[in-house]
């Protein structure tokens, strides 16, 4: 997974630096973590992931559902234009669309294997007991 692509963004992962390379070799680190100054990437506008292969019609169609959105399913942009002003309307956070997302995208791919996930995982996830 590369940092700024759709599917890094669903893990919501904590930024542990941000440093810029010059081409003259100079490095400019700008964050370093300590306890009280993390820093979670967040998902871009969702229109920015349009050519993310993940992002399909029908996994958003299973969204729009979910968040109960009054959305025509003209195109992947339209779509996605309008979860994203879904989400701005109301205030939905990072975590909750990311886990949104990646429960559509990912759930049923791994309930086929539910037989062969160990119990101690299962029991954080109600879908997989």
């Amino acid at each position: 997974m590369w940092p700024h692509m759709f599917k890094f963004a669903l893990t919501n992962p904590e930024l542990i630096y941000k440093s810029v390379i010059y081409e003259d070799g100079n490095i400019n680190t700008m964050i370093f973590p300590t306890l009280n100054n993390t820093y979670i990437d967040c998902l871009q506008p969702l229109t920015a992931y349009s050519k993310a292969t993940t992002l399909t019609l029908e996994v958003l169609k299973k969204c729009i559902k979910l968040l109960s959105i009054n959305c025509k399913l003209k195109d992947k942009q339209y779509v996605l234009n309008c979860i994203e002003s879904y989400r701005i309307h109301k205030n939905i956070s990072n975590k909750v669309l990311c886990d949104i997302l990646s429960n559509v995208i990912y759930l049923p791919k791994i309930i086929k294997y539910k037989k062969k996930i160990p119990n101690i995982y299962k029991k954080y996830f109600k879908e997989l007991r």
